[in-house]
């Protein structure tokens, strides 16, 4: 995937559009990435997450429940990073971002309306995520439901991406930054 035939800028470009391809393809190995996020008190966590949308410069979207951990988290720091992994090409991207949670406005109402069945249930349970349910476990059905809607978006607006590729013979890396609309970068030791 990362050619050194290539400047960095253009491998940045090139993975981007790996990462958009992703979206919608529950089968390509971008579709579900790592989004690590930490508290205001500096403890980090990571959750797999599945991404959603992707625009063509540097906007990536996912889901959640407005009541999640990573929403307080994004809140006060909202500083984070993506990590996608593609075992077939064995390419590791990493994008630094910042976040934000978007439960208001057109593009919320937009993915909102189109989340159906199950989904939907997702974001209506009365619980909150990493809420305990006790000691014997329920199947969603059973759960109880609200009639208030707890969906969000993450928006991650990528500011730098790192790509490793392994190789047998010798592994490659580089590290761009986002800049007035542009990927800008160098190559650097792996």
């Amino acid at each position: 995937m990362i050619s050194i035939e290539y400047p960095p800028e253009k491998n940045a470009t090139q993975i981007w559009s790996h990462i958009r391809s992703a979206v919608g393809d529950s089968n390509h190995p971008f579709r579900l990435l790592t989004l690590s996020t930490s508290s205001k008190d500096a403890k980090p966590q990571s959750r797999i997450v599945v991404l959603r949308e992707a625009d063509d410069q540097n906007t990536l979207l996912m889901y959640t429940d407005s009541r999640s951990d990573k929403v307080s988290h994004i809140r006060e720091n909202p500083s984070g990073c993506l990590q996608f992994w593609d075992p077939g090409r064995q390419l590791q991207v990493t994008i630094g971002c910042s976040l934000e949670c978007i439960t208001t406005g057109k593009q919320h109402e937009k993915h909102n309306a189109g989340i159906k069945g199950r989904g939907r249930a997702l974001y209506t349970t009365k619980a909150s995520p990493g809420e305990n349910l006790g000691p014997s476990f329920q199947e969603p059905e059973h759960w109880d439901f609200d009639q208030v809607n707890y969906f969000a978006l993450i928006r991650a607006e990528a500011t730098e991406m790192t790509a490793l590729q392994l190789h047998k013979d010798h592994h490659l890396r580089m590290r761009c930054r986002f800049n007035r609309g542009s990927w800008q970068g160098t190559w650097i030791v792996p």
